[in-house]
């Protein structure tokens, strides 16, 4: 409770100096206080909100376990957008299939 009281206190004093000598005043000779007292707390504040923001996406959304239905779905993907760009810009012989790309029984 003391602790409360104190921090209190000087939020007060601090509050009550800024406005005597004027918020310019004390951004542009003591720019320490607003930093330790605004800007540090914010920082940290941002920081544990974007790292827990990080931890939930990964565990929501990209988690290992999800691997195997994500290659799923890209392996049932069509291929006809893909021949159809191939034939229209007239690079079928220029590359491999992609399938003869990862299929070793195509490649040797």
């Amino acid at each position: 409770m003391d602790l409360i009281l104190y921090l209190a206190g000087s939020l007060v004093l601090l509050l009550l100096w800024i406005r005597a000598k004027g918020f310019e005043y004390v951004i542009v000779h003591h720019r320490w206080v607003f930093v330790c007292l605004f800007l540090l707390p914010l920082s940290v504040v941002f920081d544990v909100y974007y790292y827990a923001r990080a931890w939930l996406v990964f565990k929501m959304c990209s988690a290992p376990k999800q691997h195997d239905r994500r290659v799923k779905d890209i392996q049932e993907q069509d291929g006809s957008l893909y021949q159809k760009l191939r034939q229209k810009l007239n690079c079928k012989n220029a590359f491999p299939e992609v399938y003869d790309k990862i299929c070793k029984a195509a490649r040797h």
